[in-house]
This record gives C-alpha cells, structure tokens and sequence, in this order.
C-alpha cells in the first residue's frame, strides 16, 4: 500500500491502481493551496469544510474491485459528547494483505474500539482545543499498540490556525519507543515488514 499525504488531514491510499481520499479539504483558511486529486472512493469523517470537500476530488471509474475494506467506528468531535462540535468518524481500512490503517479524523474522546488495536499505521492528529490534547492523542496511539504513527492536521507557519497545536507538540509525548523519521517525501510505501516508528512525511503546502 502506497500512502501519500495531501495536506491537511487529508491523504490518499493506494494500491493495484485503486484510490482511496480521506478527508479532503477546502483550502480557504487553512493556508494551504487548492486541493485537486482524484480516486475512486471518499471517505469523510466528519462534515466540515476541512475535512469534506468532496468537489475537489475527481471520481474515477474503477477497473477492478477494490483491494480495501472500509469499517466506520462512531465518535465525537469534542470532549463533551458531540454537543459543541458534532459527531466525528474514525475509518479503519484494511487492505487485501492485511495491512490495516486507522484515521482517527478530529477525536475528541478517546475510542477503545478493540478492532482499532494493533493497527499496523495510524493517522494521528496533533490535538486542539476543539479536541483532545497532544498528551492524551500519544498516549491513546500507545495504548491501541499503533505500530506507525503518521502525524497529521497540525499548526505550523502559515498552516493552519494556532488554536491547533504544533508538530512538536504532538512529538513531545510520544512514547520514547517510536523512533521518529523524517521522510524528503510526502508518499510512503507500507507493508507489514516496515518498522515501528512516527514517520513525519513531507508537507506539500
């Protein structure tokens, strides 16, 4: 499985030719350039205009059946139960090898859905004050025993709003045992041989 961040929380999956988009974004705001991608498949966890753009993804007709699984798990955006910010949906896609990646969207409460545990990659935001911490997102990732920890959604110049924290912020309470790697590229190649690490991919803003 190829995984290639688009910016944002938004990436594609890919394999056998077949895309998956998650979380496409609208690019007002967020300091991004406009978003043009295309697949066959969108995923969206949850309605806001960064993270549900679906105008800007190109759909494409599917020459073969796709290689992925998708399973919803049910959460909420904030820390009170969805009542400021709504409902949030983490994907787990697994594909035909058996390489299984978790999107964990905006989670504001921790999910301890058991089919999450042990996901071979995690997308992991960096927190905000409209979810949960930086603290409480690394050690949520080390107790579901995530092998490779992909960051995400996070504040840096001209990226997005202060009010969601930093890169370093997310890094800094990582569990010692994640060696992290920073990677000249915003693409990376999975298979179940690729070791326990944080890989930092390249920005593409």
């Amino acid at each position: 499985m190829t995984i290639t961040w688009l910016g944002k929380a938004c990436f594609c999956l890919e394999k056998n030719g077949y895309r998956i988009i998650l979380d496409p974004y609208h690019h007002m705001l967020t300091g991004y350039l406009p978003l043009k991608t295309e697949g066959h498949e969108i995923l969206v966890s949850h309605e806001s205009p960064g993270h549900n753009y679906r105008s800007a993804v190109k759909l494409l007709d599917p020459l073969c059946p796709s290689p992925f699984r998708v399973k919803a798990i049910g959460g909420y955006h904030d820390t009170v139960h969805g009542s400021q910010r709504g409902p949030n949906t983490i994907h787990l896609i697994t594909d035909d090898d058996g390489i299984r990646v978790v999107h964990t969207g905006d989670m504001g409460e921790p999910v301890y859905d058991d089919v999450l545990r042990g996901a071979d990659v995690v997308f992991l935001e960096s927190g905000s004050y409209r979810t949960m911490p930086s603290e409480e997102l690394a050690l949520w990732a080390k107790e579901m025993e995530a092998k490779i920890i992909i960051p995400m959604h996070y504040h840096h110049p001209g990226v997005l709003s202060r009010r969601v924290f930093t890169l370093e912020d997310l890094l800094y309470y990582m569990d010692p045992s994640y060696p992290v790697n920073y990677y000249e590229s915003s693409s990376l190649k999975v298979t179940k041989e690729t070791p326990r690490q944080v890989a930092v991919l390249k920005d593409i803003k």
